[in-house]
């Protein structure tokens, strides 16, 4: 039986930080909890948003952000297949000199 899960990848994260790991971990773990619970399928789970990671690392080249729509697959309750389609690559606008400072008083 073939279940996915989609959603969202809203926010830009650099596919190969610990921030693109956290954010699937915590979107998957919200729509299928027993994926996280189960020991196996988590190694399984793991493994495949490093590959991810890699993956779009070498597509769009490193200290690049991205968003888009995450698919995750799964055949018999075991993750098999992760992708991310509708990719935006999100690029740096420009800089700000000086310093921002807020105070308390």
């Amino acid at each position: 039986m073939s279940e996915t899960i989609e959603f969202e990848l809203v926010r830009p994260v650099n596919p190969a930080g610990v921030s693109f790991i956290k954010y699937l971990w915590g979107a998957i773990g919200a729509r299928n909890r027993s994926l996280l619970e189960d020991r196996e399928r988590r190694g399984e789970l793991t493994r495949l948003i490093q590959k991810l990671g890699f993956a779009l690392e070498e597509k769009v080249g490193g200290n690049k952000l991205v968003t888009g729509r995450v698919v995750l697959t799964l055949e018999n309750g075991r993750p098999v297949r992760l992708a991310l389609r509708d990719v935006k690559v999100w690029a740096e606008t420009g800089a700000l000199e000086g310093e921002v400072a807020v105070e308390l008083k």
